[in-house]
């Protein structure tokens, strides 16, 4: 499990520092480039969102998880269907380079063994019509998370879901490769969709929805290659909508004569706007329609096979109801007082603000405790420790006296020197609740924390967004080195738990003093008293 944590927290902030640096660094190349190259829109130089999740799943399956040979073709596979979806949003190539870098991806998942799509009596068939069969697969579901994407950015949701349910039912299964590929783009996602905000101009672009539909193949047929007894529709119930969305829009296309030019590209959630919902109440409706089958799928994953096609049933239902009938849905749920509920509860978020100032409150108690609580974990601090960190003690508080214009800048100095020696000392000889039951409640303190931060960006009604600093490239730096410290006492504690940690209190830290802006004299007291715990810890 501290692998799976490692990766989520490496994956998660690695993708939070590439976006910005590569959508920069795209934009800086852009003058100096081919005419291709200058005259691409700024919204095409945005989507660099596939780049950005396969360079930051590659790195943590790496460090946490090398792949065997069969794994390289599919990290191949992703790398092959992100990039060349990039140079054909950015340089403006065209379908063609797209469309052949999925059927190359497609190509590197089916055919060295992998993946293979879950037949019962599969022993019977020959190998290259399963290998057809599973390229097939790999090639629709990509497809139907690019079309559920469109233009209302929903692929991001569904694969965090999908992801994050396939790498417990690995994990659950005994197959930790998997468990960490999963865990790892789960992650990535969950970092890039920090950046999907109302205002936002990055976006995944056709490349990084395609990847997410190909990730989603990858680590949804591949549940079954090492844990047979799980059930075959287990696939189904996870990549559930996505499918279902896209096979029940190209009947009503199919059946539509003429086809207007409003319902190329409308799926179930614009069918449920245009007959009544609002947009939210279509957004959450969806996604309720496809949390059904990934819950059971979780609850039932090596039940009898009637439990997972009954949810998939149903969720088939709903979705058809929705592409074919959606004004009965409509009328439906009126009758039944769910939309009253429903749109009360979310006039008082709005008006009162509710989902980011939660969300804040939860980042502003929780950055402080969880410095705290990690000063309180190492059961003992060398010397060499203790004596630089009250020198720190005592030049944050002499800023404090002279200079408190000064006082962001200081104390992200001091955070970021004395928090790794902390928690590198907390995870070697750690406390005596820290090792036995504060363990676990430590560690769901640091997802809490890094969830409330993403929330909190994601949620932000501001326009402006987040440029390039230099905390970018503390967490890119840190990201790489600090797992790989050749020195021997690394080897001895789990530096894939400290690396992770140390990312989330950087990323947390920065987050919150931004914030503040300025006004830090609450944050330099927590500060000042974690740096004077450490001392005590090392004295005493």
């Amino acid at each position: 499990m501290a692998d799976l944590l490692s990766a989520f927290f490496f994956a998660t902030l690695l993708t939070m520092a590439l976006v910005p640096f590569m959508v920069s660094l795209v934009r800086e190349i852009a003058p100096m480039g081919a005419s291709r190259l200058k005259k691409a829109s700024a919204s095409s130089m945005s989507k660099v969102g596939g780049v950005a999740m396969v360079l930051a799943m590659t790195v943590s399956i790496m460090l946490w998880a090398p792949p065997r040979s069969a794994m390289w073709a599919l990290m191949a596979g992703a790398g092959i269907m992100a990039f060349s979806g990039f140079l054909a949003d950015v340089l403006e190539l065209g379908s063609r380079v797209r469309q052949g870098g999925m059927v190359c991806a497609a190509l590197c998942a089916a055919f060295p063994g992998e993946v293979r799509v879950p037949l019962d009596g599969g022993s019977a068939v020959p190998e290259w019509c399963l290998a057809l069969a599973s390229f097939l697969a790999v090639l629709a579901i990509i497809n139907a998370f690019h079309f559920v994407d469109g233009k209302g950015r929903n692929a991001g949701a569904f694969s965090l879901v999908t992801f994050a349910s396939a790498g417990l039912v690995a994990h659950g299964g005994g197959d930790n490769l998997l468990a960490v590929f999963a865990v790892a783009a789960t992650g990535a996602v969950l970092g890039f969709l920090r950046f999907q905000t109302r205002h936002s101009k990055v976006a995944l672009g056709d490349s990084g929805s395609h990847l997410l539909g190909y990730v989603a193949a990858c680590v949804t047929l591949s549940l079954g290659r090492n844990n047979p007894a799980l059930s075959s529709a287990l696939p189904l119930c996870l990549l559930g909508y996505p499918l279902l969305d896209s096979l029940f829009s190209l009947i009503r296309r199919a059946l539509q004569k003429p086809l207007s030019p409003s319902s190329v590209q409308q799926d179930a959630r614009a069918c449920l706007a245009c007959s009544g919902f609002g947009e939210s109440e279509a957004a959450f409706l969806i996604f309720l329609a496809h949390l059904l089958p990934v819950t059971v799928a979780l609850l039932f994953p090596n039940g009898p096979l009637w439990i997972p096609a009954t949810a998939f049933a149903l969720d088939a239902v709903v979705v058809w109801l929705a592409v074919f009938a959606p004004g009965g849905l409509f009328r439906l749920f009126k009758s039944l007082g769910l939309l009253r509920i429903f749109n009360t509860a979310l006039r008082l978020t709005l008006e009162k603000n509710l989902d980011i100032r939660v969300a804040f409150r939860l980042v502003r108690l929780g950055v402080p405790s969880l410095l705290l609580a990690s000063c309180l974990a190492p059961a003992v601090i060398p010397r060499d420790v203790a004596w630089p960190a009250l020198m720190l003690f005592a030049v944050v508080a002499a800023t404090w006296l002279t200079s408190p214009e000064l006082m962001p800048v200081v104390l992200r100095v001091a955070v970021y020197l004395a928090m790794p020696l902390v928690l590198f000392h907390g995870e070697r000889s750690p406390a005596v609740w820290a090792a036995s039951w504060g363990k676990i409640p430590l560690n769901l303190a640091f997802a809490l924390v890094l969830f409330s931060v993403l929330a909190s960006m994601r949620l932000t009604r501001r326009r402006r967004g987040t440029p390039v600093s230099f905390m970018d490239a503390a967490l890119i730096l840190c990201a790489l080195v600090v797992p790989n410290i050749p020195f021997g006492v690394a080897g001895e504690a789990h530096m894939g738990v400290v690396a992770a940690r140390i990312l989330v209190v950087y990323g947390s830290f920065e987050h919150l003093v931004g914030e503040f802006r300025g006004e830090v004299r609450r944050l330099a007291i927590v500060v000042c008293l974690c740096l004077a715990l450490v001392w005590l810890k090392g004295v005493l």
